[in-house]
C-alpha cells in the first residue's frame, strides 16, 4: 500500500466516523419528541418521522458504500 493510499484510507475512515455520528443523531431524533438535527439545509427541526427514516436509510447506505471502499 502506498503513502497516497494510506492517506486516502485515513480520510475515508474519518468520513465513515462522521456519518456514524450523524446516524446516531438521526436515530436519537427518531425516538425524540422534538428532534434536533444539525447539518441539514434550512431545517432546524424535523417532526415528520418519515423524513427522519429516509435520512437514516440514506445515511446507512453512505456508510455501507464507504465501508466497501475501505476494504
Amino acid at each position: 500500500m502506498t503513502k497516497k493510499e494510506l492517506s486516502q484510507l485515513y480520510y475515508l475512515n474519518h468520513e465513515i466516523e462522521q456519518e456514524r455520528r450523524r446516524l446516531r443523531e438521526l436515530e436519537a431524533a427518531a425516538t425524540s419528541v422534538s428532534p434536533k438535527i444539525t447539518g441539514l439545509p434550512h431545517i432546524n427541526k424535523i417532526s415528520d418521522k418519515t423524513a427522519i427514516a429516509a435520512q437514516i436509510a440514506d445515511c446507512r447506505a453512505v456508510i455501507e458504500a464507504k465501508l466497501k471502499l475501505s476494504v
